[in-house]
């Protein structure tokens, strides 16, 4: 796919100074013209584009579907819980793979070094969902919701959310992530 984003920033520009002509129009041409070229000038109406050359990841081959499929029957709900991050269609990055792999099948840790715009927080959520998807198929069943469990609709007393469940309270997952180095991995 090409993409013309020189093109695109100059023909966004110039529908921004007609906007503004159309707008507040002026009946002095002098004025206009005055405005036109200061509004033509960089960075008064809008800055030029900055382009970021970002290399191309290896895809796995796979879906997130298909990557399910291909790990133990442990993790065979990966997939439903999945679709939160992934279209259906959508292929894995090798690496998002990889470390899915290696976290559920071979019990290792994983540390991802990726660009940005690689997928980063996937590699390290899939694997998360699988283990969720693993441990919740030995979770007994959750008993009959009470009725006053919608509290805000008036229709009774207020209740715990979560007290038809029959597992264990726990958290089962904590992410902490970096923002400061996001932040100042983006401002470079």
């Amino acid at each position: 796919m090409v993409v013309d984003v020189i093109g695109a920033h100059d023909r966004l520009a110039a529908m921004y100074r007609l906007y503004v002509n159309s707008a507040l129009p002026l009946r002095s041409a002098e004025l206009a013209e005055e405005r036109d070229r200061l509004l033509a000038r960089p960075g008064m109406l809008s800055q030029p584009p900055l382009v970021e050359p970002v290399p191309r990841y290896r895809s796995s081959g796979l879906t997130l579907a298909a990557a399910a499929r291909m790990l133990a029957d442990d993790y065979a709900d990966l997939a439903p819980l999945g679709r939160q991050l992934f279209a259906d269609d959508l292929m894995l990055y090798q690496h998002q793979f990889a470390s899915l792999e290696a976290a559920t099948m071979r019990q290792r840790d994983i540390v991802v070094t990726t660009g940005t715009g690689s997928g980063k927080t996937e590699c390290f959520l899939l694997p998360l969902f699988a283990q969720l998807a693993s441990e919740s198929r030995r979770w007994p069943a959750a008993g009959p919701a009470s009725a006053g469990r919608y509290w805000w609709r008036g229709d009774g007393g207020r209740v715990g959310q979560w007290q038809h469940m029959r597992r264990p309270a726990a958290m089962r997952a904590l992410v902490l992530y970096p923002l400061n180095a996001l932040v100042e991995d983006q401002l470079r």
